[in-house]
């Protein structure tokens, strides 16, 4: 006979539409970062990257933990990159950005691994650089 539930009587659910799993996943989430906004590091002379979390027990977390007691006592480990002095503001192309916000791009793409397509540099819709070396430039094509 099949399993049921004892309070809601319902069987077993398989597929995406799960509610609970007491299983972990394998499942490696990586960040999809599709749209970074540098202007943040105008007129900064440092900008950090928290780049891993140490714990009080001296383990260093290098991925965010789903289980946020776990943060608990933990110390941010920061990785400072040379801001830059001049306005981003209105630059739609990846080339004329100045050198420390380039370096800055790339190395948030090591950092997480994946390429940053998308870089916007103030609140309009058109302040955005689409780097046509993406793969996300094939979508506006």
């Amino acid at each position: 006979m099949a399993y049921a539930c004892d309070i809601c009587s319902k069987g077993k659910q398989y597929g995406h539409n799960v509610p609970f799993s007491l299983k972990k996943t394998n499942k490696v989430w990586k960040p999809n970062l599709q749209r970074q906004r540098i202007s943040i590091g105008s007129n900064r002379i440092q900008v950090k990257i928290c780049t891993a979390y140490r714990r009080d027990s001296g383990e260093t977390l290098t991925e965010f933990p789903a289980d946020l007691s776990l943060l608990e006592g933990s110390e941010a480990v920061y990785e400072t990159v040379p801001g830059w002095q001049t306005s981003t503001a209105g630059v739609r192309d990846f080339s004329m950005l100045p050198a420390a916000a380039q370096r800055y791009v790339t190395r948030l793409s090591e950092l997480v691994g994946c390429e940053i397509g998308i870089v916007s540099t103030g609140p309009e819709r058109n302040a955005t650089i689409l780097r046509s070396q993406s793969a996300v430039a094939s979508w506006f094509d």
